[in-house]
Formats: C-alpha cells, structure tokens, sequence
C-alpha cells in the first residue's frame, strides 16, 4: 500500500498544470540544498481515523496538508509561485473525483478535502545582493481512506 503523501505526490506530478511548472521538483518536508527553482515542498499533520457516534473506527481518515509553492529567482517569482498554488489548488478541489483512486495502484481513495488557509511571503536573501524567492503556502484537509 502506498501512502497518502506518495499518492497525491504522483498526482500532482502526474497533472500537467503541475508538472508544466515544476517538472518533478515536489519533495517532502525540503528541497535537495542546490535544487532549480521552481518547486513545491509539502508537509504533513498524522492522520486521525474518523468514528461513529458509538465509538467504531471508519475506513475514513483526515489529515492536513501544507505546500509551499517557490517560485523563480527572475523577475515573476512571485507570478510563477501563485500559479503553481492555484494549480495545486486545482487539484484538491475539483481535480479528483470523490470516491476516485489518487494515483493509479495506490490504494487511497480520494474523500473531500477544503482548503484550510495559506500565505504568502518571501524567503529572505542570504547575501545582500541577493533577492530572496517568492513563496506561496497552501493548506488543506484531506479526507481519504483505503
């Protein structure tokens, strides 16, 4: 079985709104130190099992999600980090069909999600000629189960 993080991992990378903008630079919790720009780093909350009123487990589980959307170190950083949240956004909301697979043999079904706020702001610059990188952050819940 594949976990959630994986599956919509490849979903994202597999929808092309995504992948035309970051090609395959979508990494768990940071980026590999020397990694090209643009790219979206995600984390992740534990996942906690929905239940009923009497107390039974349900194949039914909520987890948050966070991604940060870099954009370009040329001029349209900002412009290339909002595109790549509102693609990312595209895709949790709208993108997958309730009841759908994630990713093709993954295992995890696709439940609901809304989206749980977001910001943007700008990585501050190392050097003092530098001019830092442009970010957008995007949260939401996922509901999912197996």
């Amino acid at each position: 079985r594949v976990e959630i993080e994986e599956a919509l991992r490849a979903r994202l990378l597999a929808t092309t709104a995504v992948s035309d903008l970051v090609g395959a630079q979508v990494h768990p919790q940071q980026a590999p130190e020397d990694e090209d720009l643009p790219l979206v780093t995600y984390a992740t909350s534990d996942p906690e099992q929905e239940e009923t009123l009497a107390g039974t487990y349900l194949n039914l589980y909520s987890q948050q999600f966070r991604w940060d959307c870099y954009g370009g170190r040329s001029g349209g950083s900002y412009r290339s980090a909002k595109a790549i949240a509102k693609a990312i956004r595209a895709v949790m909301h709208g993108g997958i069909a309730l009841g759908e697979e994630i990713a093709a043999g993954s295992g995890v079904y696709f439940r609901g999600s809304e989206q749980d706020g977001g910001d943007d702001n700008l990585d501050a610059p190392i050097h003092g000629d530098d001019r830092g990188v442009d970010y957008v952050g995007l949260m939401a819940r996922i509901w999912w189960s197996l």
